[in-house]
């Protein structure tokens, strides 16, 4: 049986703005940030979300701190 799930959270914060998104595929799946700054794209961090997180959103459970492994430095 495939399973298919998306999920898009966007956030503005000022000139700034940060999009979530959660992506399920045929039971394999990834997460994704992405960061826009005055409208120009600067970074991606894109992971793949492990089976069991998959089981969880599959239940409609939620995941607290799901994007923390994604999350970039703020000073380089």
């Amino acid at each position: 049986m495939t399973y298919s799930y998306s999920n898009i959270q966007t956030k503005q914060l000022g000139p700034k703005r940060i999009t979530h998104k959660v992506i399920i595929k045929n039971n394999n799946g990834h997460k994704s940030i992405t960061i826009f700054k005055n409208g120009k794209h600067i970074k991606t961090v894109k992971k793949k979300i492990s089976k069991k997180h998959i089981n969880l959103i599959k239940c409609k459970k939620f995941i607290k701190g799901l994007f923390n492994e994604c999350k970039t430095r703020k000073n380089k």
